[in-house]
């Protein structure tokens, strides 16, 4: 199957092109190119619409899902989140074009008869091969709510829980009560849907993720950071570990 990516329409006209995303990209292509995944569709040309709302609300840069059956390819552009995009680092942008891949192919998939289930299954073993983050969303959602649970777990003072469940070195603990002494205050117990600070993570190597969440004292945001690594298997965290307060 021939998958064509196009850079992004209007995001790169504006900020040209990614170096590693297009890579990534013609890697895809190279990938694909011996899987068949139908009997009806030998092409798929992909376009990703990264603009802002007010070029969208203009009636510019609309969705396109066009599914050729007689001469055997589609056509599909659908529009990604502008304002993320421009704001995260190249893995993270890596992973939202390999998101809007699947969509994209998710969206014709009746259409063309497409085995779906299969194109994912090889997406994912692509990015696991290329050290690429799959499925952006759910990794994010799960560390995420994770890592809150730490900061809360380390807000009540549970240093020896965390050091028996493997997630604290002794040695590190004394220098986290030292570094949030000299702050004052309690860190916060925070909840998950009311969290103000930001969260950041990065992919570190192959299924190794560390993340990043500001720490809340007395219901500010203070210029200490958790980093936290965890190992992620199947969307299941198989070991997690307090990296340092910074």
């Amino acid at each position: 199957m021939k998958l064509n990516i196009n850079s992004p329409a209007y995001y790169s006209e504006v900020y040209g092109i990614d170096d590693e995303v297009y890579r990534m990209c013609q890697n895809l292509r190279k990938y694909f190119m011996d899987k068949n995944y139908n009997d009806t569709i030998e092409a798929i040309g992909i376009c990703p619409i990264i603009a802002p709302k007010a070029e969208i609300t203009k009636g510019l840069w609309k969705e396109v899902k066009k599914v050729e059956i007689k001469h055997g390819f589609a056509l599909v552009s659908l529009q990604m989140d502008y304002e993320i995009y421009i704001n995260v680092d190249i893995e993270k942008k890596k992973a939202m074009i390999i998101e809007n891949v699947l969509k994209s192919v998710q969206a014709i998939k009746s259409r063309a008869k497409f085995d779906y289930k299969s194109f994912e299954n090889d997406m994912k073993i692509f990015c696991e091969e290329n050290n690429i983050i799959f499925d952006l969303e759910k990794i994010e959602k799960l560390l995420f709510e994770r890592t809150i649970k730490i900061s809360n777990k380390i807000a009540q003072k549970k240093y020896n829980l965390l050091c028996n469940k493997g997630l604290l070195e002794e040695f590190l603990k004394n220098d986290i009560i030292s570094v949030l002494g000299d702050y004052g205050g309690e860190i916060s117990i925070v909840e998950k849907n009311e969290y103000p600070g930001k969260f950041n993570v990065y992919l570190s190597t192959n299924n190794s993720y560390l993340t990043e969440l500001d720490l809340i004292v007395d219901g500010f945001v203070i210029d200490l950071k958790l980093v936290c690594e965890f190992y992620i298997q199947d969307n299941k965290i198989i070991s997690e570990q307090i990296k340092e307060i910074v």
